[in-house]
């Protein structure tokens, strides 16, 4: 049985790899860590880390500078290295500090969704911790990288970002006019500051994604009572009416700022605090919704999703407006006076 359990951690730590390099599927890393831990006890869920970690740091260590040097390799076609995106201007240790940085912020994901599920902690506590914790881990991190070990972590960032906005603008220039075109090409540098200021509340949207995602995974796949609470919590939450006041803060001192004293640090400042609010609204939208089709059948709540996740920008906003306007009409209170 021993032998068994920990052939067991093992493959699920290979399976936490196979997300990871999946491409698609990445979001899902945390969750093969997870199973292991509900399945196995903190011994089980160490060993899965364990031997992910070590396999994930072979492949950036050995088989990456193998991959640079045959870029013709076959089975380069299939493996989506996390990293390579910031190719060809990045260094080799560059790509490794982004490829192992971000394996671990998904094993930090996965470490507090565990304990959670250990302690059955509930869902403000457990999202707390579970979000935070690797999303605060991954920009120490990069600064850490940045300021003491000189990688050229932010200049990398901004020259993918540049590249990116260039190849836009040859899209524009194929399959739109040319004056479009022209205009992404002379606001690329606002651009381009912009994404990377609005980098930390983009990480924390980014984080609150995953943790929910795997959440639901885990509830779907195992059937721990503290994953049962978790979702009657969610079905039940509510941003305080006070945040409301942060969103109104964060909006005025960036328009402020940018019209009469373009101070640098307000701007991050505010950005990120109105990212990070406005994805707490985008997930009270979505808890909303969730609660409305709950009790509708499973193709119809199957269906929906999929055209949330297609349209996934004008469904985003739809979902931020919900959770906005439950602010003061509490729609699910309405549903229950309604039905009474």
């Amino acid at each position: 049985m021993k032998n068994r359990g920990l052939l067991f951690s093992v493959l699920s730590g290979l399976f936490g790899v196979a997300f990871y390099f999946s491409g698609l599927f990445v979001l899902f890393t945390p969750l093969s860590f997870l199973y292991s831990a509900a399945r196995s006890g903190a011994k089980g869920f160490w060993i899965s880390c364990l031997t992910a970690l070590v396999a994930v740091g072979s492949i950036y260590f050995w088989f990456l500078p193998f991959s640079l040097a045959h870029p013709e390799a076959s089975w380069q076609a299939w493996i989506a290295w996390p990293g390579f995106g910031f190719l060809p201007t990045a260094e080799i240790s560059v790509l490794r500090f982004f490829g192992i940085g971000y394996f671990c912020y998904y094993s930090l994901v996965a470490l507090f969704l565990s304990i959670g599920m250990w302690k059955n902690w509930r869902l403000i506590t457990w999202g707390t911790w579970g979000i935070f914790c690797p999303a605060l881990f991954l920009i120490f991190f990069s600064l850490v990288a940045e300021f003491f070990f000189s990688l050229p972590v932010i200049s990398t960032i901004r020259s993918y970002l540049q590249q990116l906005v260039e190849t836009m603008v040859g899209l524009e220039k194929d399959f739109s006019t040319s004056f479009q075109a022209d205009l992404l090409l002379s606001y690329k540098d606002q651009m381009v500051d912009f994404v990377v200021y609005s980098l930390p509340g983009l990480l924390f949207a980014m984080t609150t994604l995953t943790f929910l995602v795997n959440l639901w995974g885990a509830r779907m796949a195992l059937r721990a009572r503290s994953l049962v609470r978790s979702q009657i919590d969610f079905l039940k939450l509510q941003i305080p009416f006070g945040v409301i006041w942060v969103v109104i803060a964060s909006g005025s001192i960036f328009f402020i700022n940018q019209y009469f004293f373009e101070f640098v640090w307000l701007k991050f400042v505010a950005i990120n605090s109105l990212l990070a609010v406005i994805g707490f609204y985008f997930f009270q939208g979505l808890s909303i919704a969730i609660y409305f089709i709950r009790k509708r059948s499973l193709w119809f709540r199957m269906g929906l999703y999929g055209v949330m996740i297609v349209f996934l920008q004008t469904m985003a906003a739809i979902l931020i407006g919900l959770g906005f306007a439950d602010v003061w009409f509490d729609f699910r209170k309405l549903n229950k006076n309604k039905g009474a």
